[in-house]
Formats: structure tokens, C-alpha cells, sequence
């Protein structure tokens, strides 16, 4: 299948998928004044890379002493005008294993390395971790469940709507997610995490006792997403604490992305190596 049939075909699917989603609701009596994130073929571009904090508008876990710069490149594809970031791998909130680790990549960025993100060299990006790639989102409604489509490998997360998480849910890359809506929000609900996914862009890692919680909103012109979420391990940081990612409007529908075929890195002109399973897992 070509790239474009391919684009076409998916623009079509989210579409009708879309339409039929927004009859449902209304058919199964849904209240019609809850959020619509999913009308037409409206995507969610981040804007941005780092979380922030939602109170100072800070990024997080930024070295005072070497402020964040997004990398760019030139008309011959290089570098020119960003530099590695270190994080604050002093910050008082991290667990001693936590802060060890944050040293390790402080480190290395002061050396010059520039770190890749998960998803970047195709490991799934995790919760809250997925957010940080700079391509398209779709969230597709229905009264009983709520599904996040990300354009860059095709990543998946289901919400589940108005029931209660399960009893013992097997650890995964996006752990079980439960949702509702209060007023104008979507919240999810999210446990059942594994330990192996980023949970930011500076490789900030997490146990698998991590408790997510995203609260999904709509900006007050109608054409921006804010997703503040709250960060809940004890066995990583000495207490919760949150952050936002902001999204804007977008036109679809997601295309063909697949880190297989697309893992070349411009920076360091490399490729990334791709995950290999060591055994069947089903």
C-alpha cells in the first residue's frame, strides 16, 4: 500500500470513525455538554518538547545553571543552534536511585551527548512520556470508551469510561486507564504501569508503583488541548508533583509513521537501533 493511499485510507477511517462517535453519544443518552476533543478531522499537535509546571509555567527539572535550547538545523541538516540539555539531577524531590540516575544523564549531556527519547528509537513512549513527541494526537469518543491515536508509530491508549480499574492489572508501556468527565474535563485515571518508559524528555525514570492522573481540557479560544497530569510514586519522588503539555488544532488525519523505516537521526547522523524481541511474548 502506498504512503498516500495509506493516508488517505487512515483519514477516512478517523473520519467516519469520528462522525460515528459523536451519533453514539447521543443515541446512548450521553450528556450532550460534555467535551467534543474528537468532532471532524481535528489532530493535536504539542507545542513544544518539556513539560511545565502548571503553576510557574517553568519547564521541569531544568538545570537553573543551563537553561533548556531546542536543538534546530541548518540548511545541511546539522545542529547549529541547540545544545544538550542536563536536568537538575539535584532536585529534592527525586529518591536517591532516581537522582543517580538524572546524574548520569546530566553528565553525559555536559560531554556533548545528546540523549534520545523512547520513542524517538521506537520503544513506546509511556504515561505521561508518549506526550512529549511532536506529532499528531486523535482522541476518538464514545460513551464508554475513549481512545488516544498517536501518529508516531501508531501508538495506542484505551480509556475506559465510568467503571472502576481492575483488581490486579498486569503491568504495560501505557498501564490500564480509567476515565469520566467533570464539567468541562476528561479525566483518566491511570495504574498498572511497568517500569520501563521516560516519563519526560530528560529521561526522568519512575517505579511500577506510578499513579497517573491527566486531566484533558479545552482552551478558551476552542482551538488548544491542555493536558495537566499529576505524578504520584512514592518509591521515585518524596511526593507528587505535576505538569502540562498544551496541544493545538491541527488538520488530519494521521499518516504512515513507522520508526522502523524512519529512525535516522539528524543530529548525530545515525541510526537508531531498533527494539528486538528476545523471546515470544504472546
Amino acid at each position: 500500500m502506498s504512503k498516500l493511499h495509506s493516508w488517505l485510507l487512515a483519514g477516512g477511517a478517523a473520519a467516519i470513525v469520528c462522525a460515528s462517535a459523536a451519533a453514539l453519544a447521543q443515541t446512548a443518552g450521553t450528556p450532550s455538554s460534555i467535551p467534543d476533543f474528537s468532532s471532524g478531522d481535528r489532530a493535536w499537535n504539542r507545542v513544544g518538547i518539556p513539560f511545565l509546571d502548571p503553576q510557574t509555567n517553568k519547564i521541569i527539572f531544568e538545570d537553573p545553571a543551563n537553561p533548556y535550547k531546542t536543538r534546530g538545523l541548518n540548511a545541511q541538516g546539522k545542529d547549529d543552534n541547540g545544545r544538550p540539555n542536563p536536568p537538575d539531577w539535584e532536585n529534592p524531590n527525586f529518591k536517591p536511585w532516581v537522582a543517580e540516575k538524572m546524574k548520569a544523564y546530566a553528565d553525559e549531556a555536559l560531554k556533548g551527548k545528546i540523549r534520545v527519547t523512547p520513542e524517538a528509537s521506537c520503544w513506546p513512549g509511556g504515561t505521561p512520556g508518549q506526550m512529549i513527541f511532536n506529532e499528531p494526537l486523535f482522541i476518538l469518543q464514545t460513551p464508554v470508551e475513549v481512545t488516544l491515536l498517536y501518529q508516531r508509530d501508531h501508538a495506542v491508549r484505551h480509556v475506559y469510561m465510568n467503571v472502576p480499574h481492575s483488581k490486579n492489572p498486569k503491568p504495560s508501556w501505557y498501564g490500564e486507564s480509567v476515565g469520566h468527565y467533570e464539567g468541562d474535563e476528561l479525566v483518566v485515571d491511570t495504574i498498572g504501569l511497568n517500569d520501563k518508559a521516560d516519563l519526560d524528555n530528560w529521561g526522568t525514570p519512575h517505579s511500577d508503583a506510578l499513579h497517573v492522573v491527566e486531566r484533558y481540557k479545552m482552551t478558551a479560544d476552542g482551538k488548544g488541548l491542555r493536558v495537566t497530569f499529576t505524578i504520584d510514586d512514592p518509591k521515585a519522588f518524596n511526593a507528587p508533583w505535576s505538569g502540562v503539555a498544551v496541544f493545538r488544532q491541527a488538520k488530519g488525519p494521521l499518516i504512515e509513521a513507522v520508526c522502523a523505516e524512519n529512525n535516522f537521526d539528524f543530529f548525530t547522523g545515525e541510526s537508531y537501533r531498533i527494539p528486538e524481541a528476545a523471546r515470544i511474548d504472546f
